[in-house]
């Protein structure tokens, strides 16, 4: 019986079984294994799992955050992840939540042509210093908004082609 079954398991896992003698099914032309690989590609940039629902954050804790910030100010986020957030938050993603995100003071606002070519000038002259450039331009803009919309017409002007 061992026998029976020995030679059974050889034969599921020979060398003819393994050898196509006709062409792979799976036949790709130039252009479908250039999305492919794409595709691929794409994918393996992408984090192994998306952010975790239990860490997305909830309109209670934003509800949380503008009431703190309304009582004390926008400061002591050590103690607020202490106290209101019980630690699940950091002192940084409270501070960055509310200036990025929440603060009613951020302008929502289209960018107009001006204050792109503002923001062009004072990047060539400041540098990086997005802080500084936000407070200069005197919009409402946050640093990281003003980042955003550099970096974007920063793009932009690397893909059109040279004026002429």
């Amino acid at each position: 019986m061992e026998k029976d079954a020995e030679r059974a398991t050889l034969e599921r896992v020979s060398i003819k079984n393994l050898v196509w003698d006709e062409p792979a099914p799976l036949e790709l032309d130039s252009a479908e294994f250039e999305r492919r690989t794409e595709v691929q590609s794409s994918q393996t940039l992408m984090p192994s799992r998306p952010k975790k629902p239990e860490d997305r954050w909830l309109s209670a804790e934003d509800d949380l955050l503008r009431a703190w910030v309304t009582r004390h100010g926008a400061r002591k986020w050590g103690e607020l992840s202490r106290t209101e957030f019980r630690s699940k938050r950091t002192p940084s993603q409270l501070r960055a939540r509310y200036v990025d995100v929440i603060d009613s003071r951020r302008s929502l606002a289209s960018w107009s042509a001006e204050e792109d070519s503002l923001l062009w000038a004072l990047q060539q002259e400041l540098g990086n210093a997005w802080a500084e450039i936000a407070r200069r331009l005197d919009s409402g803009r946050v640093p990281n908004d003003v980042k955003s919309r550099y970096r974007l017409l920063a793009r932009r002007a690397s893909r059109s082609p040279p004026a002429e």
